[in-house]
């Protein structure tokens, strides 16, 4: 039985073979599917996703039916949630470890990342970007909350997230976390694997937008850099609320002391990290702006163009304009060579306009 009614909510180029590559992996990696573990039979929690048990070197997968069973004296157990599915909420909710403020963050937080800890209980939300399915570009981010104790580790988002997919990858290609420091270490590396390729993906991007700016003067697509731009402003924000985060655990006399060392090394990834996305940042703005330069250069040279081919046609147009009233005493209308004198009048009246331009500099300026 939940200690607290629970609150229900929504969840929430050219490029040469080395980018083509790199940008091929990064890809899958950030589209890749998450492998569901084996459940078991359905029982009360349908929350869960996956969960595994660490011992001895060792990892076993853990099913709905072992979940409530608890671990062996000397195991680690990782169990990742579904926080869209009231009974996982209820299952976190009633964990021994989950009081107070803890609870509060976990399962009612306002999307701000933060951290709390309790004794030797830590309890985190940070956010993460959401898995985009197909070969579409994470834009969106999600909030991750992990809860960290000597012997449990539980994350869990409403929304699928890329971390999670890292960790449980990690996990069947032979990582064993076996106690809270190591766990804390794979969410945090999980959580700068994203952040990296995230950022690698918008650099290769500026990379190629530079190179056809300059190279061959084309401009790409205003909305599709603002897209980007926009990507790498969540980046960003993301990599500065964890630097925060980690600030203020490093400022916690009480934290314990096989936790620190991950602390402080995570930190200092972090900052390298959020530096370079600043400058991807930077740089996509630059990109924008010079965008925007070219724009309103071709359209002032295209301005230019109308602007002087009306005052070239200003002078023969009044001339004709002149000639073809239909009034008395109009010269030349009885002559024979009167075509050939208003034509003259015509050219002479053209050429004094385009000289009059030259001499002030407006041909030489357009140019």
């Amino acid at each position: 039985m939940s200690r607290r009614r629970l609150s229900a909510q929504d969840p929430t180029r050219t490029q040469s073979p080395d980018d083509q590559a790199t940008a091929r992996q990064d890809s899958a990696m950030l589209s890749a599917s998450t492998t569901v573990i084996d459940r078991g039979s359905p029982g009360s929690l349908t929350g869960m996703v996956w969960a595994f048990d660490f011992c001895d070197g060792k990892s076993a997968p853990v099913t709905l039916a072992d979940l409530d069973c608890p671990a062996e004296p000397n195991a680690f157990r990782w169990v990742h949630m579904d926080l869209s599915d009231p009974s996982a909420r209820r299952w976190i909710d009633d964990l021994p470890a989950v009081e107070g403020d803890i609870a509060d963050m976990l399962l009612d937080g306002d999307g701000h990342q933060h951290v709390r800890r309790a004794g030797e209980t830590l309890a985190f939300a940070v956010h993460d970007f959401e898995r985009e399915f197909g070969e579409g570009r994470p834009t969106r981010t999600g909030v991750l909350i992990f809860l960290l104790a000597p012997q449990l580790m539980v994350t869990a988002g409403r929304n699928p997230l890329l971390c999670p997919d890292v960790i449980l990858r990690r996990i069947q290609a032979g990582a064993v976390p076996t106690g809270a420091p190591a766990a804390l270490d794979l969410v945090f590396s999980a959580l700068i694997e994203v952040s990296k390729t995230v950022a690698r993906d918008l650099a290769t991007i500026v990379r190629v937008a530079e190179d056809a700016l300059i190279d061959f003067g084309t401009m790409p697509d205003p909305r599709v850099v603002a897209d980007d731009r926009r990507r790498a402003a969540t980046l960003h924000r993301q990599l500065l609320g964890l630097r925060s985060i980690l600030l203020r655990l490093e400022l916690d006399d009480h934290l314990p002391e096989a936790i620190r060392p991950i602390v402080n090394k995570t930190a200092q990834k972090i900052a390298a990290l959020d530096g370079d996305a600043a400058e991807v940042h930077q740089n996509l703005q630059q990109v924008r702006e010079e965008i925007d330069m070219q724009t309103a250069r071709r359209t002032d040279q295209n301005l230019y163009v109308l602007s002087m081919m009306n005052v070239v046609l200003l002078p023969p147009t009044l001339v004709t304009s002149f000639f073809g009233m239909n009034t008395g005493g109009l010269a030349w209308v009885d002559d024979n060579v009167g075509t050939i004198w208003v034509t003259c009048v015509m050219i002479l009246a053209t050429v004094a306009a385009v000289a009059w331009l030259f001499r002030r500099g407006y041909f030489r300026n357009g140019r």
